[in-house]
């Protein structure tokens, strides 16, 4: 006979993701903030940062504070990638577009131009849960035990 129990809890994520957009005038600026949680044990790597533009911004004419954004204009996407990001490391990236349909009221935050982010990153040696996996059994009059164990995770978070 053999016996398994498993139990799954979630933890908080490995970064953390804020997204500010200002308009003034014809121009819109917008901040991405990546923060590698200070809690991770290992460092994120391989992070792909995607920032969809909408339709009355002009993609083309992107400017960026860092370096290292790509603007495809097929997917109306900016992408940018991170090798990795130490444990509490921040990426900080500030962006201004032209801004086809200006605001009246700049104060009315409901109608300021979305930019929803998907950010993807690997990671290991790091958990994300907490799996308790018992495992038992008799195995030819032989009690049996094993736990293989391999921890690493690929996360997508979306922030619109």
């Amino acid at each position: 006979m053999r016996l398994i129990n498993c139990l799954l809890s979630l933890s908080i994520h490995p970064q953390l993701v804020s997204v500010k957009v200002r308009v003034a005038g014809k121009f819109c600026r917008v901040g991405v903030k990546i923060r590698s949680n200070p809690t991770n044990r290992q460092q994120i790597q391989n992070a792909v940062v995607l920032i969809a533009v909408p339709p009355d911004i002009s993609g083309e004419s992107m400017k960026m504070s860092s370096k290292g954004g790509v603007w495809d204009p097929m997917k109306r996407v900016i992408i940018y990638k991170c090798d990795q990001m130490e444990s509490g490391e921040t990426l900080d990236v500030q962006l201004q577009f032209e801004y086809f349909a200006p605001l009246i009221d700049e104060t009315e935050v409901a109608n300021l131009p979305r930019f929803p982010v998907l950010v993807r990153c690997e990671g290991a040696d790091d958990q994300l849960s907490n799996v308790e996996l018992k495992v038992g059994g008799i195995v030819e009059g032989k009690k049996y035990y094993q736990l293989d164990i391999d921890k690493a995770y690929k996360l997508f978070h979306r922030k619109i």
